[in-house]
């Protein structure tokens, strides 16, 4: 009976044990895989910005070559055509990619802010200098990400990609909000409020 019993502890104590070890490695094993997404994440934020700067700095070339064919200095027409239609297309690539990193950074910010938050429970958010910093810099990218929007519907209104949903007062309507907002975003920012 002894020795039934002896077992039956001993049992006990490996199926606790093992189930701790299982925990242990299941606790690593998701810390690798975050770790690995994290950084296969970084990567894609990495590329969609290098990309975005190609393809904005290939629009500005481009559009420099069509405005020497709108004013006739470089006198091959069909090509400047053509070279229009693709610097827009690296412009509308190069918002679509802005757009994507926008996305991809409010998320990061947002994951941010709510750790700031569980950290803060009890006092005011608004009050932390941390919390409103993080807050604002989430305002800017949210602006930024529907300028980014905005950018897109232009472009392809200009390509007319879609000519019946995008109309020309489409890509008009939506030209004049995305540059009142860039006009927005050059304004110098208030000064902060100097804590006592």
């Amino acid at each position: 009976m002894t020795y039934m019993l002896l077992s039956v502890q001993l049992l006990k104590e490996l199926l606790f044990q093992s189930f701790y070890l299982e925990r242990y490695m299941f606790s690593v094993v998701s810390g690798c895989t975050e770790f690995l997404i994290s950084s296969i994440w970084l990567l894609h934020l990495f590329l969609y910005l290098q990309s975005k700067n190609a393809l904005l700095s290939t629009f500005l070339f481009l559009d420099q070559i069509v405005w020497l064919g709108r004013t006739g200095i470089y006198k091959n027409k069909e090509r400047a055509e053509l070279l229009g239609r693709i610097s827009l297309f690296c412009w509308m690539g190069s918002s679509v990619c802005t757009t994507l990193v926008e996305l991809a950074e409010l998320g990061r910010l947002s994951k941010s802010m709510k750790k700031l938050e569980k950290d803060i429970k009890g006092g005011d958010k608004y009050q932390n200098e941390q919390y409103r910093d993080k807050l604002q810099t989430s305002n800017d990218r949210t602006l930024a990400l529907v300028k980014a929007s905005m950018d897109v519907v232009v472009a392809v209104g200009l390509l007319q990609l879609a000519p019946k949903k995008v109309t020309p007062r489409v890509t008009g309507g939506f030209g004049f909000v995305s540059s009142l907002i860039s006009c927005y975003q050059l304004l110098p920012s208030p000064p902060k409020a100097k804590t006592p």
